[in-house]
């Protein structure tokens, strides 16, 4: 995924944003996928980033375990057709 961005800065708040933003790219970036280029007074820096997801929170990890669980599991027939019947109620996807 290449990612390529071209910023005019006019004010030094701005900067200081635009920098940080730039460095912590830079940072997590692997050296060799980075190409920088001097194009008179402007800068221009390629960076291709790997697709790769951000470490999952909490609550994803707890939904993710929920998910891979089978939590009806010795319940009643009846129950388990009770939970199928809301679950299927309630789904947005219709």
């Amino acid at each position: 995924m290449k990612k390529e961005a071209t910023t005019k800065v006019q004010e030094s708040g701005t900067v200081n944003t635009v920098a940080k933003r730039v460095l912590d790219v830079i940072q997590r970036a692997n050296p060799d996928d980075i190409s920088i280029q001097e194009e008179g007074n402007h800068i221009r820096i390629d960076i291709e980033l790997a697709d790769t997801c951000p470490e999952k929170g909490k609550w994803a990890q707890v939904a993710e375990y929920m998910a891979n669980q089978n939590l009806l599991e010795g319940q009643s027939e009846e129950f388990c057709r009770d939970v199928r019947k809301f679950r299927k109620e309630f789904s947005l996807d219709g």
